[in-house]
């Protein structure tokens, strides 16, 4: 997270085999689950603006 920036807890429900999969991945590379999430949605970010709106 950039530094001065607040935080929000966001709950939201994942199939068991997707958390398991999520939080190995996670544990597999060392990094919270946030910071995973974080990394995923910049990835999504930058392909969103890449792909042309109909």
């Amino acid at each position: 997270m950039p530094e001065g920036q607040g935080s929000q807890i966001v709950g939201f429900r994942l199939d068991t085999e997707l958390a398991r999969k999520v939080k190995a991945e996670a544990g597999r590379r060392g990094i919270r689950l946030n910071v995973l999430f974080e990394e995923l949605w910049a990835g999504y970010e930058k392909q969103a603006k890449a792909v042309p709106k109909k």
